[in-house]
C-alpha cells in the first residue's frame, strides 16, 4: 500500500503569481532606470580634439594609419588646409598645338 503524502495547499494562479511577476517586473526596471539615470563614470571623458599621446594604433592598422597620417583623407597636403596645394589641377595655359608641360 503506497504512502499517503498530505495534500498541499494550493496557490492559485491568477492573483498571486501575477502579482509576483509585477513586483519582480517593477523591481528590475526601477534598478535599470536608477542605473541609467545616475552612471558611474569609470573614467575621464575622452578628449578628440586632445588625444593622449601615448595612443598608437594596433599593428594590422598601421599601414591605414599611415596613409591617413601622409595622405589625410584624399584631400591636397593630406588635409591640412594650410598645406601646398601642389595636388589640384592647373589650367592649361600653353599656346595651342604646343604639348602641355
Amino acid at each position: 500500500m503506497p504512502e499517503e503524502f498530505p495534500e498541499e495547499p494550493h496557490v492559485k494562479f491568477f492573483p498571486y503569481q501575477i502579482m509576483l511577476e509585477v513586483t519582480a517586473l517593477l523591481i528590475i526596471a526601477g534598478i535599470l532606470l536608477a542605473a541609467t539615470s545616475f552612471p558611474w563614470e569609470v573614467r575621464p571623458q575622452y578628449d578628440q580634439a586632445n588625444p593622449p599621446i601615448h595612443l598608437e594604433p594596433e599593428w594590422y592598422f598601421m599601414p591605414v594609419y599611415m596613409v591617413l597620417k601622409t595622405e589625410g583623407l584624399g584631400l591636397p597636403g593630406g588635409g591640412d588646409p594650410g598645406a601646398p596645394r601642389a595636388a589640384e589641377p592647373r589650367p592649361d595655359t600653353s599656346p595651342p598645338g604646343h604639348p602641355g608641360v
